[in-house]
């Protein structure tokens, strides 16, 4: 699984009460997968119960697919999804056309088979670059994507710091992605 924000989710199963949702469904999720789950709004429902009543959040808007909290200490913006999405908005760069968030996580691993993760060292040996696409397309999971057309030109790069701690199934890299930003959250991306 890529792990990138907008296309997965880590359900941590403490934000379970009372069984719900049921703790054998925490775990890391494809969001595609999530919503077409019958727990993915139970999911949702814990995310905003536990950024409200439990970490205090406020509570800055509420539309029909998502819910926007800020962390009223340090100023963090969330919005949580109904099927279990969580996006950070505040710290990301918008873009405005297409609306979106472009992300950059320069410590990114990755743990699959061998071969896989050799392809995608040889690359990045090589080109110092291989596209997103690319790498779900290797792991045989961009089928499972949402909104694929928008990583286009996403790319993990070769992040030299990373090489060292680099194993036949491992590989860091610097990412650089996009993630689109559903029209009702655009107006909460500018608490910025």
């Amino acid at each position: 699984m890529l792990e990138l924000d907008g296309q997965a989710a880590m359900l941590q199963p403490y934000l379970s009460a009372a069984g719900t949702p049921p703790v054998d469904t925490a775990g890391e999720w494809h969001l595609t997968c999530l919503a077409t789950d019958p727990v993915a709004e139970q999911w949702g429902q814990a995310h905003v119960r536990s950024f409200t009543e439990v970490r205090h959040f406020d509570r800055v808007a509420t539309t029909p697919d998502w819910t926007v909290v800020s962390n009223p200490r340090t100023g963090d913006v969330l919005a949580l999804g109904r099927l279990g999405a969580v996006l950070t908005l505040r710290g990301r760069t918008v873009r405005p056309e297409p609306a979106g968030l472009r992300m950059t996580d320069v410590d990114h691993w990755l743990e699959w088979d061998q071969p896989v993760i050799a392809r995608i060292q040889a690359q990045l040996r090589t080109d110092a670059r291989i596209g997103v696409l690319e790498v779900a397309d290797l792991l045989g999971s961009r089928h499972r994507l949402g909104q694929p057309d928008s990583l286009s030109d996403s790319a993990f790069r070769l992040n030299p710091e990373l090489v060292e701690g680099w194993s036949p199934t491992a590989v860091g890299a610097t990412v650089e992605y996009f993630v689109p930003l559903p029209a009702e959250l655009v107006p909460y991306a500018g608490l910025l």
